[in-house]
């Protein structure tokens, strides 16, 4: 996928970038591994994740390449359940919701009538959701199979049967026909997110590109996609410990790509700030919407996003306390004097104002701060590097 020039990085202080256009509810990137959760298949992960229902035997034969191994044994004859294969057992709880997953392959497709077609099917007790089930095929052959959002009316232990269903009369052999299974996952969510052998702690799924500072998402909500999103009311990811606190001439440049899902009031998008007051901050005005960089004084601008629409925000101060304001690549606004807000500490906020104040609605799926001014041509530079993956 193009997405335009490299991005700057020097003088990048701190950092995150959640993958959105890249990252899914399946899918980790480097700096975002997903959504903050637990396997509660963390203790199953190699010997036991398959087994057999009747006829073909399934047995585990090693690791091979990061995929736990089984032979196939044994003549298949049609019985009483349209499944060769199901998954470990689990214990739910009735009225919860979760989510599994796994990847499996076969060299022996030719010899079923069809191989992994759907997701898994959980029947044996009555469903309070249905959830959604569905078999992907991926580039390398193998099959990614979910079903997500489902749950019991009634506390039960369950076992999900994969739709494998061989030729009649086919014959296996376990030196010869193979099934190859990884990244078994069931969690408590409605939606499945990247594998982990364990867990994610809240300051596990999004990491800082300059790997220096924790981020803190046990405020955050996610969408249907696993994306962090911001609720209105009381979401915000926090920042471990002081990033910078700027007085003075001290340059900086906040950068974010955001999507509003309100114009008023007023919406803090990212602030330097303790919990009583801030050192700066980048917010929507509550007046109109409109984006404004925020010091000991306000810089109100004329540029009001639309809502429901990604834009490119970048906010400098150079060494002479000039501010400039780009959206999209475009100067929106300067101003000659710009002053911090002095001797606050420069813990950093996203989304939020201090523990409740000033909550955003909507996505920033990055925000980015360097300790230089970008010039005009590096703002540029990175406008054209996320206008494609976000179709700015």
């Amino acid at each position: 996928m193009y997405v335009g020039p490299d991005l700057t990085n020097e003088n990048l202080v701190f950092g995150y970038d959640t993958g959105y256009g890249i990252a899914n509810n399946s899918t980790a990137t480097r700096f975002y591994p997903g959504e903050p959760t637990t396997n509660l298949q963390s203790g199953n992960q190699t010997t036991g994740i398959i087994e057999a229902v009747q006829a073909v035997s399934v047995t585990y034969v090693g690791q091979e390449n990061g995929w736990s191994k089984y032979s196939l044994n044994g003549t298949w004859t049609s019985g009483t359940y349209p499944y060769s294969m199901k998954v470990a057992t689990q214990a739910f709880t009735g009225g919860t919701k979760y989510s599994t997953q796994l990847l499996i392959k076969t060299n022996v497709e030719s010899k079923f009538v069809y191989f992994a077609t759907t997701g898994f099917n959980y029947v044996n007790e009555p469903l309070q959701y249905g959830g959604v089930n569905s078999s992907t095929i991926l580039d390398d052959g193998s099959r990614l199979l979910q079903r997500q959002g489902f749950g019991y009316v009634s506390s039960t232990s369950q076992s999900g049967y994969l739709l494998t269903r061989p030729v009649s009369g086919a014959v296996f052999s376990s030196a010869t026909d193979f099934v190859w299974v990884k990244n078994f996952q069931i969690e408590q969510k409605e939606n499945c997110t990247p594998h982990t052998p364990t867990s994610r702690s809240s300051t596990e799924g999004l990491l800082d590109l300059t790997n220096t500072f924790d981020l803190d998402l046990s405020n955050m909500s996610f969408n249907s996609t696993g994306q962090p999103t911001f609720n209105g009311t009381n979401n915000a990811i926090q920042v471990s410990s002081s990033v910078f606190n700027k007085s003075g001439s001290d340059p900086i440049t906040v950068e974010c790509i955001m999507k509003p899902g309100r114009l008023s009031p007023y919406q803090a998008i990212v602030v330097n700030r303790s919990n009583s007051t801030y050192n700066w901050m980048l917010y929507q005005h509550t007046t109109d919407g409109s984006i404004q960089l925020h010091g000991a004084a306000q810089n109100k601008s004329t540029y009001v996003p639309v809502v429901g629409n990604y834009i490119h925000v970048v906010a400098t101060v150079d060494s002479s306390n000039n501010m400039v304001l780009y959206v999209n690549g475009e100067v929106k606004q300067t101003v000659s004097s710009f002053a911090y807000q002095t001797g606050q500490p420069g813990a950093l906020s996203i989304g939020r104002f201090g523990t409740a104040s000033e909550p955003y609605l909507g996505d920033i799926p990055v925000v980015k701060f360097y300790d230089i001014a970008l010039t005009a041509a590096q703002v540029a530079s990175n406008f054209n590097a996320y206008k494609n993956r976000f179709n700015l």
